[in-house]
């Protein structure tokens, strides 16, 4: 429809290129676009599902040893994780 309306232009065919050009470059960009935003959605489902297993894999090797996070912290790491921590 665009590309119709272009070609019965009365303009200059300096101008109806510029027009055409500047037609494609917009549907480029669109596609560009869409595609990008399809990748980084598809990207952080991936992101997403690795960080849910992850973290199931943690919760279930605590689970079965019967303590949490904190308990298997020995004194030095807990003192590393709070370094204005004083005995």
């Amino acid at each position: 429809m665009m590309a119709l309306g272009i070609w019965n232009l009365e303009a200059s065919f300096s101008a109806k290129g510029f027009y055409a050009m500047a037609a494609i470059m917009l549907v480029h960009t669109a596609v560009t676009l869409t595609k990008t935003m399809r990748d980084r959605e598809e990207a952080n489902k991936f992101h997403n599902r690795l960080e849910d297993a992850k973290t199931e894999k943690t919760a279930d090797g605590h689970q079965q040893a019967g303590t949490s996070l904190i308990q298997k912290l020995n004194r030095a790491e807990f003192l590393t994780l709070r370094p204005g921590f004083k005995d």
